[in-house]
């Protein structure tokens, strides 16, 4: 089915970066179309308050790692869900998703952990 191979290129596409490790099963039955995500480290406040600063978030908002990932995240069009401290949930739904918005995510959030952990 179509939300198999969406949510197994999302994880395949996540597994490559070593900052984030894959909490859902591996197993395509078990987990459905839900993945959540990891990150394996949490970044210095210094940086989440930079990305928050880009974000020109209000700084009375939350600002943990995952709060400013999911705004960041949400201001370039992805949808997800966060569970503190550092899980991140993405479901990508075959009647609404497709491979390119699955690539999106993977890029846009990729890119957003690696700002997080660049000096």
């Amino acid at each position: 089915a179509k939300s198999v191979r969406l949510t197994g290129h999302l994880a395949a596409l996540l597994a490559a970066t070593p900052r984030l490790r894959l909490l859902t099963p591996e197993d395509p039955a078990a987990r459905g179309c839900q993945l959540s995500v990891e990150l394996v480290e949490l970044p210095s406040p210094d940086r989440v308050a930079a990305l928050a600063a880009t974000l020109q978030m209000d700084e009375a908002v939350e600002q943990s790692a995952t709060a400013v990932l999911e705004q960041a995240l949400l201001k370039r069009g992805v949808v997800c869900d966060k569970r503190e401290p550092a899980i991140l949930r993405f479901a990508p739904v075959p009647l609404y998703n497709t491979f390119l918005d699955v690539h999106h995510t993977a890029t846009s959030v990729i890119e957003l952990v690696d700002y997080l952990f660049t000096d």
